[in-house]
């Protein structure tokens, strides 16, 4: 996770930031299929697997 998350995050800024400045909203869509294959599926899997293991936030 700590090794993608740089990329990730550069990555989502500059497409947010691209669609808020005039680009089609349709980018997101692509975003989102580039992000999960540069490796944000992988750490969303490695989050969601952290926060189960805590309790899967219940007190």
């Amino acid at each position: 996770m700590i090794e993608k998350e740089s990329i990730l995050y550069n990555y989502a800024h500059d497409t947010f930031v691209n669609i808020i400045i005039g680009r089609p909203l349709e980018d997101f869509d692509r975003f989102v299929s580039e992000w999960n294959r540069l490796g944000g599926a992988e750490m969303t899997a490695e989050a969601n697997q952290w926060h189960a293991e805590r309790g899967g936030g219940r007190k």
